[in-house]
């Protein structure tokens, strides 16, 4: 009997103990989120990360080995810790009492998420989590999400890391009321293959601002792939997706006021294998690889090589990449080294470095007659835009006035030389052009030390201060000072657009450090006198004086444009001509209700060339006599044309880039960004005027009557030009290109 009670006195009490254990345990559920689910994700995720081990270790056997293979094994084993913080009003500083964190492991990509209620001071504190690298992201109602990741279309990476079985404590974390009239747009990610929602994605929204795409939102899709992403000024936006398991995805996408929701499709996309040997086909270990989608995109990534001198890039988008080589020797006088290579959707491409089978470049820097030491040597090839590869990096000369570069590989380049003379606060600057092909190379370089000078006066004839005095170089060969100029390099030729220098109080001027060439010189005071212009050539080392400039009335343009179809055109490009053939600069272009009104150009005869997207462009000849002008443009269809190109057996060339490659650089800018122009994106991009489809046709729509020139290069073949003529009708051309 006695025993009998016993045992009902002790079922009694282990019942208690359990009813107050799930009452303790549904407590801290309450008030500390999701932790206990997260233990129990913790528990179903470690079995998930075995067989993922497993799966791993069974690919990497076969790509690499079995000692290669357990190392990779025990470098993925997980371990865990925690974050912790407060979360505030960034207005108020007042806690933020009820939010949810979602966590994404970079390692294992899975997502964590944790819901906070009651929360009086703000603070929390998450489950077990993998330790490493993740992407936190913090939501509240009323609130503008916050999110901590990096950003891949900058360097500058924040990313947030969890220890290894400790606690992270990430502080404050600041969130901003939502904007009131914020829009919402939203989506899914699916699987291209199998149609599945993709979660752990991660998405950037960007916003077109001046010449660059700025960030305005960041989120990661949920487990049913679902997203949503914020944005205040509907139009044109870019958005960039990305997945440890799939190729990124960039996207232009036009948003609208209303809430839309779109599908997006992610895919597998192909492998790159990389080698890197010695000159003796031995492998070279430890050598960085980092790879970018080219022309402007956002991918990029980087890997060092094994023991057998390889790394393997997987799931990149279907495009060209630039491969480099970065400071392979990891000394200062070796350069790195790129190559560009097509990827394609599904196959593997192979690519392969040999180091130390280059040659050397060297030489001595002087001015007027000395040596100078710490100039900087830049090395770049020529046609580093289009299919550029071969070796490139930053060098300095050293007491002796004197350079080497070491293991530059066979190819055409271009040196740029750079030094600032502290005594006139000027910057000396000189561009060479050389070719290696198969020994070394000398190069002594002497920066120049002539001058340009003279005097602006006004009509009549006194001199005038403040007034702005530009240099445009017209040949290759032309030399001047980098404080004189804003630099870019041209597949074709390098272009060089010079700032300015004024007067002094008696209208005098000097252009220091300008070597041999023809210039375009071009004198103006904005708003009360004309701009003109004067063309001269000079010597290396001469003065020359006397160029001379009697500023005329400045003039108003108001210039009209009507198109064939009675449509308002997009953003117009206008280029002026001097009366020479050569560029003018404007001070100022105004744009109101379809006109245009150009100011500071002075009186005298004019060639204006006016074009927009999806028109042709017309040019007119006018004489500008007056300090107010009208000019009325007319805009038509144009013509199209059609260039099919194709290699030497008749097969169909892909991805093929066509530019105008005018004898004048001005003209062959403006035509190849008129012919791909949106006025939302602006000018972001290398631009260049189109690009072979998969039937290897290039279309050009619009084309006035004209004579042109058009480049088509790709890599792995040889550039060709393409001269042709429009009269009127639509035309097509068929070129040929050979393999290099």
């Amino acid at each position: 009997m006695k025993r009998s009670l016993r045992s009902i006195a002790v079922t009694i009490i282990v019942i208690a103990i359990a009813i107050i254990t799930g009452f303790l345990i549904h407590q801290r559920g309450k008030h500390l989120g999701q932790e206990v689910l997260s233990d129990v994700k913790h528990d179903s995720h470690l079995e998930s990360e075995e067989m993922t081990r497993k799966v791993m270790q069974t690919d990497n056997e076969h790509r690499f080995g079995d000692s290669d293979a357990r190392a990779f094994q025990e470098e993925n084993t997980v371990a865990y810790g925690k974050l912790k913080g407060r979360v505030e009003d960034s207005d108020t500083n007042e806690p933020v009492k009820e939010f949810t964190v979602l966590v994404m492991s970079r390692r294992t990509n899975q997502l964590h998420e944790f819901n906070f209620q009651e929360r009086k001071d703000g603070s929390f504190q998450t489950g077990n989590l993998p330790a490493g690298d993740v992407i936190i992201r913090f939501t509240a109602e009323g609130y503008r999400p916050h999110t901590f990741l990096e950003d891949p279309t900058t360097t500058d990476d924040v990313p947030m890391g969890i220890g290894d079985g400790g606690t992270t404590d990430m502080g404050t974390i600041h969130m901003s009321k939502e904007h009131p009239k914020v829009h919402v747009f939203r989506g899914t990610v699916l699987s291209e293959e199998t149609d599945e929602p993709i979660a752990a994605a991660i998405l950037w929204l960007y916003y077109p601002w001046d010449s660059y795409w700025s960030k305005e939102d960041v989120t990661i899709t949920d487990s049913k792939g679902n997203f949503s992403l914020r944005y205040h000024c509907p139009g044109q936006n870019k958005i960039v997706i990305q997945h440890k398991d799939y190729a990124p995805l960039e996207n232009e996408i036009s948003l609208l006021a209303e809430i839309e929701t779109q599908l997006f499709y992610l895919s597998h996309g192909g492998t790159l294998a990389v080698r890197v040997k010695d000159a003796d086909g031995g492998p070279v270990m430890q050598i960085k690889v980092g790879i970018v989608e080219s022309l402007g995109g956002f991918f990029r990534e980087e890997f060092s090589t094994d023991e057998n001198g390889e790394c393997l890039f997987t799931n990149l988008p279907e495009k060209r990449h630039y491969v480099s080589l970065i400071n392979p020797y990891a000394a200062n006088n070796y350069p790195s080294v790129g190559k560009h290579v097509e990827i394609f959707k599904g196959k593997a491409s192979e690519l392969e470095f040999t180091l130390g089978s280059g040659h050397t470049l060297s030489g001595q820097v002087s001015y007027k007659g000395n040596p100078l030491s710490g100039v900087k040597v830049e090395l770049r090839p020529i046609t580093w835009f289009i299919n550029g590869r071969g070796s490139y990096g930053e060098f300095k000369t050293d007491n002796n006035g004197t350079y080497e570069i070491y293991d530059v590989e066979a190819g055409e380049y271009l040196l740029r030389f750079r030094e600032y003379l502290y005594s006139t606060r000027d910057v000396l600057l000189k561009h060479e052009r050389i070719e290696i092909k198969d020994r070394d190379v000398e190069l002594n370089v002497s920066f120049p030390s002539g001058s340009i000078s003279g005097t602006v006066t006004d009509k009549n004839g006194i001199g005038r201060s403040s007034a702005r005095i530009s240099l445009i170089p017209l040949s290759e060969e032309c030399e001047i000072p980098d404080s004189l100029k804003i630099w870019g390099m041209s597949p074709f030729r390098l272009i060089l657009y010079t700032r300015s220098v004024e007067t002094d109080s008696e209208g005098r001027y000097i252009l220091d450090n300008i070597g041999e060439g023809k210039f375009q010189i071009i004198a103006g005071e904005t708003y009360y006198f004309g701009t003109i212009s004067r063309i001269v050539e000079k010597d290396k080392d001469e003065a020359l004086e006397g160029v001379d400039f009697q500023l005329r009335s400045a003039s108003e343009i108001m210039c009209e444009i009507e198109t064939w179809d009675n449509a308002s055109p997009p953003k117009a490009h206008i280029l002026v001509l001097d009366d020479s053939g050569y560029t003018m600069m404007i001070d100022d272009i105004h744009y109101y209700e379809g006109q245009y009104k150009l100011l500071g150009l002075g009186m005298g005869d004019y060639e204006f060339i006016v074009g927009a997207n999806g028109y042709s462009p017309q040019r007119k000849k006018v004489s500008v006599m007056s300090e107010r002008a009208s000019i009325d443009f007319s805009l038509t269809k144009g013509n199209q044309l059609i260039i099919q190109v194709t290699d030497t057996a008749g097969t169909p060339i892909e991805g093929v880039i066509a530019l105008f490659a005018d004898e004048d650089p001005s003209l062959s800018c403006f035509l190849n960004k008129l012919y791909n122009y949106d006025s939302d994106r602006g000018s972001r991009e290398f631009r260049h005027a189109s690009t072979s489809d998969e039937n290897g046709q290039i279309t050009l729509e619009h084309i006035a009557s004209e004579i042109y020139t058009i480049n088509l290069s790709k890599f792995g073949y040889i550039d060709k030009k393409l001269p042709v003529q429009i009269t009127g009708q639509d035309k097509t051309a068929n070129v040929v290109l050979q393999k290099e």
